[in-house]
């Protein structure tokens, strides 16, 4: 499986370095968690403590998952910001980067329109990635499934994808479903 990650200074960093990210990390949540608590309290709100940490956790959540999932191999990094789940049922999901991903691959330093070129180009470096592994491993492959935020429906169209129903939590989900009409071999 390919997994490109260089780049992603996150991974470049040591296991200690890792943990001590880690343990930062924790510390802040604690400080989070402890701060919404204290304005739930005191000014007897107590939906802002609930509503505040479910919005922290969805924050928090890829800051966790996404390194654990890549260290077991339940997800695969096609390009820095381009991952895929493990195939299953002849189906694989893709994601784009997450908020996780952003931080440490992005160069804030740069423009919008830098950040979002280089987003793409990681997009589709990710999609050949994809195409060359499910070629070299001659893997049948009948569905390939994501989600986008930011790509509209006649862009994605174009490269191959369809617009399909989504499952409520998801703005608009993409399916492609053969995958020659993508690459042609």
């Amino acid at each position: 499986m390919a997994n490109i990650l260089t780049g992603h200074s996150f991974y470049s960093k040591t296991k200690r370095e890792k943990r001590v990210f880690f343990a930062k990390l924790f510390l802040i949540s604690i400080g989070v968690i402890v701060i919404l608590g204290l304005l739930s309290y005191f000014t007897h709100f107590y939906f802002l403590g609930i509503l505040g940490f479910s919005i922290y956790l969805t924050l928090l959540a890829p800051f966790i998952d996404v390194p654990g999932l890549q260290k077991t191999g339940g997800l695969v990094y096609y390009s820095l910001l381009f991952l895929g789940e493990k195939p299953k049922n002849n189906k694989i999901s893709i994601h784009g980067g997450t908020l996780f991903d952003y931080l440490f691959v992005l160069h804030f330093n740069e423009t919008g329109r830098q950040r979002t070129q280089f987003i793409f180009q990681q997009f589709l470096i990710g999609l050949l990635h994809l195409i060359e592994e499910l070629e070299n491993q001659n893997l049948h492959i009948e569905k390939i499934s994501g989600t986008s935020y930011f790509l509209n429906e006649k862009t994605a169209s174009r490269i191959g994808f369809t617009k399909t129903e989504t499952n409520g939590m998801q703005p608009v989900s993409y399916t492609h479903l053969t995958l020659p009409t993508i690459y042609s071999v």
